[in-house]
C-alpha cells in the first residue's frame, strides 16, 4: 500500500502534463520536498 491511492496518482499525472515515469518520479519527489520543508520545524 502507498502513500497515494492509484487515483490520486493518476491526478496528479494529469494535472501536471507528465509523460514519462522519470517525469512522474521528479515531479513527485519534488512534491514531497516541499511538503516536508513545510511541515518540518527544527527547535
Amino acid at each position: 500500500m502507498g502513500l497515494w491511492t492509484k487515483e490520486q496518482l493518476r491526478a496528479f499525472i494529469k494535472e501536471n502534463k507528465l509523460v514519462t515515469a522519470q517525469d512522474a518520479s521528479s515531479a513527485l519527489k519534488t512534491s514531497s520536498q516541499r511538503r516536508f520543508k513545510r511541515c518540518w520545524k527544527p527547535r
